[in-house]
């Protein structure tokens, strides 16, 4: 497969390449990308990190290269004159395309004499011909040679795109389809046959080229060979001419697509915003960003919903139609910046959708800001910040009376996930219970799926194994009915979590793997993020150390200051994949950096889990320093560590992470040759791990990967 000029592609289409590439490496398959610099510009990481993706730069052709290419265009030839072999090396510094155009340029001039079998050369017109410097140049003096009809229509293709169609020229050159007051309708008004000759001649000069298939039924669809070509032409209109030109193809478009309108209603909006007519050009981009966020693509939609929300005239906003408009593209702006984990950004747009709602006295809206930024705070780890947004959210959702449920039932969700995060299982189920019954109540189904999620963490929080899987299958099942694809990934995350905490990394991996493919397909890098991490740990538990450590180190690099629950427990990870493989002060390191993050965000979970880490660590390293390594008074005590792991679990009733620090403190005491102690703590461990019915870790002699992020 052959994309060329991904230059210009936008991030979805990117992003697109990007999830061929990782999904089909068992297929036979070959993706070759063409690209200007100015990509990197963009994406600079693009088609990096991964083993299956190269990066090839293409030089300028050398001297001798450009004179190959030369000969070759020319091979019908018999004999290539010197001067014109160095005219066109010399002129084309080693750009293929220029030399390309120069020689139809020289063509069209009649320097270049084609014929079927045999071309000649005019050595008197050679030495005549004005040749520009510039490629820019070029490709204008090609246009010039055009005749008018040919001019007339290769520039009002120009507006259109550099994709076109026969009908939007048509329409262009009728001045029955012009709207009043436009200065165009008389311009070089054209016939049917005439737009039809002229494109005609413009593919016979290889200017323009016809495509096999076509977006709209009945019309044939063109393209510019090249993008510089489409530039050069557009240029050459008066910008009067253009802006008028634009709300004619966007009246096209519109009129054209008809039930299909919202496919293309990106390029209505872009064409509007062209003409300067702002205030359709603003409605243009919010549909098309409710079309992307439908759609699963929220980089599209920040982009869209970003441009509505400027190109809005501000003397709009006193129209309370315009103003409910504006608060609808806040909201979906912030919601696609938090699915982008561009969470500064999202909190400023909701903060905006609740100034506008304030000022519109629309209660419900800002209930649904306030809900917005409950779930920011929970990323970012202020979990009491988040209880009280959502607090906040389910006041105002009351005031709404009925219309409110549905907003009361998603602050109580987003009450109940920050609970989650403070270790309180009590307080989950209790909210877990209230959002299930509201939603029951108002048969929302997606909100039931939330419910279970929920239901599930809290039992899994508890070690209960059976339950927590029993509501994660049917969050599972509403979610896929209702198509909620982020939660359709929640749910596979989920009960990955659950076969990793019980020892089974296999199937915990196969679960992270659905997770993952699921989040890539709808560009939700924010719970890629989190899935990353937990199937790190599955590979831990699985013996792959060093790939363990490479996917750690990535997401580390990647999350930078957000999520700093998820970070520490990257970092707890971190730290066992470099015990694994000997790395004892990267351990130490790792799991120093782990127990800052999770105090910072008081998340209980991950704090236990990061004094685990460094219990470990710490016992490895007093171990080797008995061996002539580290000082043992530069380290942290292991057993209080340990103690103070065991003691958050026990506080928040996290059974099965208490087994695991039991477990790992044993290994410690054992180490230092306390082999009472060390037995007494492992059968302690291995009690625990049969009441919960985690048989799988009652079989491995290996100390237990720490349990990482639910969703």
């Amino acid at each position: 497969m052959i994309v060329e000029d991904i230059h210009w592609g936008d991030d979805g289409s990117l992003d697109l390449i990007n999830y061929l590439a990782e999904v089909c490496q068992d297929t036979p398959l070959l993706v070759v990308c063409s690209a200007r610099p100015s990509l990197l510009e963009r994406r600079p990481a693009w088609g990096e990190g991964s083993p299956v993706q190269a990066r090839l730069r293409l030089d300028s052709l050398s001297c001798h290269e450009s004179q190959l290419l030369v000969g070759t265009i020319l091979r019908k030839t018999p004999v290539v004159p010197e001067a014109l072999r160095q005219l066109i090396v010399s002129a084309a510094e080693g750009s293929p395309f220029y030399i390309e155009e120069m020689i139809k340029m020289l063509i069209d001039q009649q320097v270049i004499l084609p014929g079927p079998s045999r071309w000649r050369i005019e050595l008197e017109r050679l030495a005549s011909a004005q040749v520009p410097s510039t490629l820019t140049g070029i490709l204008q003096a090609r246009l010039d040679a055009l005749g008018p009809s040919e001019r007339a229509v290769v520039q009002r293709a120009s507006v259109v795109g550099r994709i076109f169609w026969d009908s939007a020229i048509e329409w262009l050159s009728d001045p029955g389809h012009s709207s009043e007051g436009d200065e165009t309708a008389n311009h070089d008004r054209l016939s049917q046959a005439q737009v039809g000759a002229a494109l005609e001649g413009l593919r016979r000069k290889e200017i323009i080229f016809r495509r096999e298939s076509s977006a709209f039924a009945g019309a044939v669809e063109y393209a510019f060979k090249h993008e510089l070509l489409r530039n050069v032409s557009y240029e050459g209109l008066l910008k009067r001419l253009r802006r008028e030109h634009h709300a004619r193809v966007a009246a096209w478009l519109i009129q054209r697509s008809g039930e299909r309108v919202s496919e293309f209603s990106g390029l209505v909006a872009a064409h509007y915003e062209q003409a300067g007519r702002l205030a359709e050009a603003a409605e243009w981009h919010g549909r098309a960003a409710q079309q992307a966020r439908a759609s699963y693509a929220p980089a599209t939609a920040v982009e869209h919903f970003g441009k509505a929300v400027a190109l809005l005239p501000v003397d709009r906003l006193e129209d309370k139609a315009f103003r409910a408009r504006q608060i609808e593209w806040q909201e979906g702006l912030g919601e696609n910046l938090g699915a982008l984990a561009q969470f500064d950004e999202a909190s400023q747009a909701y903060d905006a959708m609740r100034s506008l709602a304030e000022a519109s006295g629309d209660v419900l809206a800002q209930s649904r800001a306030w809900n917005g930024l409950a779930f920011l705070h929970e990323r970012r780890g202020s979990n009491r910040a988040s209880i009280e947004s959502a607090e906040r959210a389910e006041s105002l959702a009351k005031q709404a009376g009925e219309l409110g449920l549905r907003e009361q039932a998603r602050a109580l969700h987003l009450k109940g996930w920050a609970a989650y995060r403070l270790g309180d299982a009590s307080a989950v189920l209790a909210l877990g219970q209230q959002t299930l019954n509201l939603c029951a109540e108002l048969e929302d189904q997606r909100g039931l799926a939330d419910s279970f999620k929920l239901h599930g963490v809290a039992h899994l929080l508890l070690g209960h194994f059976a339950d927590a899987d029993r509501y994660f299958q049917q969050g599972l099942a509403l979610s896929q009915e209702c198509n909620d694809r982020r939660t359709v990934g929640a749910m596979w995350s989920n009960l990955g979590e659950s076969a990793r905490l019980r020892g089974d990394y296999q199937a915990a991996a196969e679960y992270y793997d659905k997770a993952l493919a699921v989040v890539r397909q709808i560009g939700n890098r924010d719970s890629e993020t989190i899935y990353l991490v937990n199937l790190s740990g599955a590979r831990l538990g699985l013996g792959e150390v060093e790939r363990a450590e490479s996917g750690l180190r990535e997401v580390i690099n990647r999350a930078g200051a957000f999520f700093p629950a998820l970070l520490s427990e990257a970092y707890s990870l971190l730290s066992e994949a470099c015990l694994r493989q000997g790395k004892l002060a990267d351990a130490l390191q790792a799991a120093q950096q782990a127990l800052p993050l999770a105090q910072g965000c008081s998340a209980q979970l991950e704090l236990g889990r990061a004094w685990r880490a460094l219990g470990k660590a710490a016992g490895k390293m007093i171990h080797g320093s008995q061996q002539g390594g580290q000082a043992r008074e530069a380290l942290p005590e292991a057993r209080k560590c340990f103690a103070e792991s065991l003691r958050i679990f026990e506080q928040i009733h996290a059974q099965a992470e208490q087994a695991h620090t039991l477990r790992a403190w044993a290994e410690c005491e054992r180490m230092e040759g306390r082999e009472i102690d060390s037995e007494r703590k492992d059968a302690a461990a291995r009690a625990m791990f049969a009441d919960l019915g985690m048989l799988d870790e009652l079989e491995t002699s290996q100390p237990a990967v720490p349990k990482s992020e639910s969703l």
